[in-house]
C-alpha cells in the first residue's frame, strides 16, 4: 500500500482504541469533552512539558519506542506486502501510549483539583465507553448473526453451499471457486482458488491475461467457477472479467452467487 494510506491506517487503528468507531448519538458529548480536554491540555501545555522532563526516563523511552515503532511499521508495510496495520499490529505502542497519558494526569500536572479531575474522567470516557460500546455490539451482533467467520448466518444459511450439501451432480469434477474454503468446511467439497489478477495484499501482477490464463491454470477447461458475491476477495478476477478471456455460461444462479462453466475461448487465447 501507498505511504500515505498506511500512515492513514496507523492513525485509524490509534483513534480506535480511544474513540469509539462508530460514534453513534454519544458524537456531539464525546466530541465536545474530547475538545475541552484538548484545550485544557494546551494551556497547560509548558507545564506539562515540565513535568514530563521532570518525569523517570519510562516516559521519553516510551515516547521514544512509540515513535520508532510506528515509522518502522508504516515503512516495512509500505515497501513489503504483508498484512493492513491493524491493532494487532500497533499492539505494542499501546502501553507506552499509556504511560504518556499517565504521566499527563499526574496531580503536579495540574495547579486546579478540579480541572485535573474533569481531565480525568474525560480520560476514563474516552478509555472506558469504546471498549464497553464494541463489546456490547459485538455480542448482540454474534447473537443475531453467529459466531463470524463461516458460522455467520449468511454462510449457514447460503443457498450456494446448500445446493452443494445435497447435490452429487458437481462430484468428481474439477471446480474453482472465490472461497474454496468455504466450500470445503460447510460442504466437504474440494475446490481450487479461481485465477488471480494480483498476488495477495500486493498490487504486483500475476501475469496472467487472455493469452496465458489456460497455461497457467491448465484444469480450468471445462471446469465449475463457484462464486460467492459476498466474499470480497479483490486480488481475483471476477467473473465479468474472466467472460473477456474465456467463455464463461451460466450453469445456475442463486441469491448469493452462481456456478459458471468455463471453457477455451480460441478467439481469446490465440492457441
Amino acid at each position: 500500500m501507498a505511504f500515505a494510506q498506511n500512515v492513514d491506517l496507523v492513525t485509524q487503528v490509534v483513534f480506535s482504541w480511544f474513540l469509539p468507531w462508530r460514534i453513534s448519538a454519544f458524537e456531539t458529548l464525546l466530541l465536545i469533552a474530547f475538545g475541552v480536554l484538548g484545550a485544557m491540555v494546551w494551556s497547560r501545555r509548558k507545564h506539562i512539558v515540565g513535568v514530563l522532563r521532570d518525569s523517570p526516563n519510562i516516559v521519553l523511552l516510551s515516547a521514544t519506542f512509540s515513535a520508532a515503532y510506528t515509522v518502522f511499521i508504516v515503512w516495512t508495510s509500505t515497501t513489503t506486502a504483508y498484512d493492513h496495520i491493524n491493532s494487532r499490529l500497533l499492539a505494542p505502542i499501546y502501553p507506552s501510549l499509556l504511560i504518556i497519558f499517565a504521566v499527563i494526569l499526574r496531580p503536579e500536572s495540574w495547579h486546579s483539583r478540579s480541572a485535573r479531575g474533569v481531565a480525568l474522567f474525560s480520560v476514563c470516557v474516552f478509555l472506558v465507553y469504546p471498549p464497553v460500546s464494541g463489546s456490547y455490539q459485538k455480542v448482540n451482533d454474534k447473537v443475531k448473526q453467529g459466531a463470524g467467520g463461516y458460522n455467520s448466518r449468511d454462510w449457514r444459511e447460503s443457498p450456494l453451499i446448500a445446493y452443494f450439501r445435497h447435490s452429487h451432480s458437481q462430484k468428481g469434477q474439477t471446480i474453482y471457486s472465490n472461497a474454496p474454503d468455504a466450500l470445503y468446511i460447510l460442504a466437504n467439497v474440494t475446490a481450487e482458488i479461481s485465477p488471480a489478477r494480483t498476488y495477495y495484499h500486493s498490487h504486483q501482477g500475476t501475469g496472467v491475461n487472455a493469452e496465458h490464463l489456460f497455461n497457467k491454470y491448465p484444469g480450468l477447461n471445462g471446469a465449475s467457477l463457484v462464486w460467492f458475491d459476498h466474499k470480497s476477495r479483490d486480488y481475483l478476477f471476477t467473473p465479468h472479467d474472466l467472460k473477456a478471456m474465456c467463455d464463461l455460461k451460466v450453469v445456475r444462479r442463486f441469491p448469493d452467487g452462481a456456478i459458471y462453466k468455463v471453457s477455451r475461448n480460441e478467439a481469446a487465447s490465440h492457441d
